[in-house]
């Protein structure tokens, strides 16, 4: 009876979903328990952006709006009747738990520091050698070590984090053609809304220039925003995280509020802000909040893709459609002509 109660829980993608009543009651109080503080999050974010003029009130509901429920909406409609992928749902030992704790702290510690490292020892190198190094140490601290530490130590495989052969012939089918649709139409969400690619918008390159990058950017992006952030945050965290709190639902909202708030470095430190409208120098607490009205949000759509699926290759195919147009100019002049 066990077994099957877990099978419906696990082929319906919901919280709580064919659990007796017994477990699913908890499990659905703690994933409401979560949104409600998640929401109250966002809330006081964009309750200071707003006061300091830091940013619009209409751009950020807007932004809600968009990234937060038309496009997890659209998510949802395309990927509800797919196939949901198994993966690492067991529950994790203390081990495990201290090990993820201390992979979070080196990440945090890279993005406080890594990059300012990079930038400070490759100092006399070109911008295309500063950016491949850096691209280097991304993919070793959030794929490659976080990968081989939870192999090592608890047998974890390619599929518990959504990248077995499963997976990826999965693209094939219902899970391709939702991760082609959803690219698409955040692209042109960028093209018509967002700041980052008005160089693009501007005929700042010339078109065969502007072709190259495009598609060379989007490989590269598949492997800089795509494999690294989807990795860490979706396979690992937020798959771990929905075990630790007993709810998909609120491992989802934590792993988006942590997922938010790991942009905040770049925008003090790298003078990221400044493509995202925050000035080149904004102070921490703006930059987190905005992190969170920006970055938490967009979160809402992986987290739920993530949550359908199990199927990390349409997270990564449609992170880094979403960061095409305001990645691509400093990529092209990064890597010049």
């Amino acid at each position: 009876r066990w077994r099957t109660w877990k099978s419906k829980a696990r082929s319906s993608g919901l919280p709580g979903a064919g659990w007796p009543v017994s477990l699913a009651e908890p499990a659905r109080r703690r994933g409401a328990f979560a949104l409600v503080a998640g929401v109250a999050v966002y809330a006081a974010s964009i309750a200071l952006l707003s006061a300091r003029g830091t940013w619009p009130l209409g751009e950020a509901l807007l932004i809600l709006l968009l990234m937060g429920l038309l496009f997890p909406g659209i998510a949802w409609l395309l990927l509800r009747k797919g196939p949901r992928l198994p993966a690492a749902d067991g529950p994790a030992t203390r081990a495990e738990w201290l090990v993820i704790a201390l992979l979070v702290l080196i990440v945090t510690a890279w993005l406080a520091m890594g990059r300012g490292a990079v930038d400070g020892l490759f100092a006399g190198a070109s911008p295309a050698i500063r950016e491949t190094v850096a691209l280097a140490g991304k993919l070793f601290i959030f794929v490659a070590l976080p990968w081989g530490v939870m192999a090592l130590l608890f047998g974890r495989r390619a599929r518990d984090f959504g990248l077995g052969r499963q997976a990826f012939a999965a693209l094939k089918g219902r899970h391709g053609a939702a991760a082609l649709v959803l690219s698409v139409l955040l692209i042109l969400f960028q093209w018509f809304v967002g700041a980052g690619a008005a160089p693009i918008r501007d005929g700042e390159f010339a078109p065969g220039l502007l072709a190259a990058g495009l598609s060379l950017g989007f490989i590269w992006l598949l492997l800089e925003v795509g494999l690294v952030e989807e990795f860490f945050f979706r396979g690992l965290l937020q798959q771990r995280l929905g075990v630790l709190l007993r709810s998909p639902l609120a491992g989802g909202v934590l792993a988006a509020i942590l997922f938010g708030l790991a942009h905040a470095p770049g925008y003090v430190l790298r003078g990221a802000g400044a493509v995202e409208a925050l000035g080149r120098t904004p102070d921490l607490l703006d930059a987190m909040a905005y992190s969170v009205a920006i970055a938490s949000v967009a979160a809402i759509l992986f987290g739920v893709i993530w949550g359908l699926t199990r199927n990390l290759w349409i997270g990564i195919i449609v992170h880094a459609a979403i960061d095409l147009l305001p990645n691509s100019p400093d990529l092209i002049r990064a890597f010049g002509p």
